[in-house]
């Protein structure tokens, strides 16, 4: 909400129809038409913000040929408008829950434009970041993931899409070979071993278009099932620290 021209916000002031219609129109990012009224002068600086939000169902004229703009908005009117533009907003902005998505669901919303492979590889980074000291489960982090992310997003706008997998970030268990990161079987033994190649099952998942984001802790050169390594350390359920993965 802008203030006046004299510099000054007045913020006691009250709020016309006109001015509130603009606001709306403005959050809401409505397009911008012509309004019906006629007590509306077409000249207006308003006008065309009362035709969006009267057009969209956020405001409503007194009847067909009234709006009286310059009328302060009582509170019930202000109740009602809010009302319908959260409804408004709810409906056409694109949610995306990404902690509990599949493959299926980050494509489809991808698709959509949604969200990018970008943001994706932001969000599990950040994640990595901000709860793996306690989980302990990532043993080496891909420093060109989101180099990768951005080519693939640019990739699919060019509609080049490589498969089911194309922009979608992946860990491996680090006894698969990665030839941009060390392969370690979490052993200290072999830490800081980059191969000279990729595994195929990791040359397969690249071509695809998948993301690998890094390398996952295991139990030790994959003898056992309590996820503990001399690299790693013990890594912990996600969903309940006391108990190991």
């Amino acid at each position: 909400i802008h203030g006046y021209p004299n510099s000054t916000y007045q913020p006691n002031e009250p709020i016309s129809r006109e001015q509130a219609a603009k606001i709306i129109a403005s959050v809401a990012k409505l397009e911008l038409i012509v309004e019906p009224f006629t007590d509306v002068a077409d000249k207006s600086v308003f006008a065309l913000f009362i035709g969006a939000t009267q057009a969209s169902g956020l405001m409503y004229g007194y009847n067909e040929t009234l709006f009286k703009p310059q009328e302060i908005i009582s509170r019930e009117q202000a109740a009602a408008i809010v009302l319908r533009l959260y409804k408004h907003l709810d409906d056409t902005i694109n949610y995306f829950e990404i902690e509990e998505a599949t493959i299926l669901d980050m494509q489809e919303a991808m698709e959509e434009g949604k969200v990018t492979s970008e943001e994706l590889v932001t969000f599990y980074l950040d994640r990595i970041e901000n709860y793996d000291d306690n989980i302990n489960s990532i043993l080496h982090i891909n420093e060109d993931a989101l180099t990768v992310a951005q080519a693939l997003d640019q990739e699919r706008e060019d509609g080049k899409v490589r498969g089911d997998l194309h922009g979608i970030p992946v860990l491996l268990k680090d006894n698969y070979d990665t030839k941009d990161m060390p392969t370690t079987a979490g052993s200290l033994s072999l830490e800081g071993s980059i191969p000279q190649d990729d595994a195929y099952q990791a040359k397969r998942l690249r071509e695809e278009g998948a993301i690998i984001l890094g390398k996952a802790n295991l139990h030790e050169f994959a003898f056992g099932f309590e996820t503990i390594s001399s690299l790693g350390g013990q890594t912990h359920n996600p969903y309940d620290l006391t108990k190991y993965a």
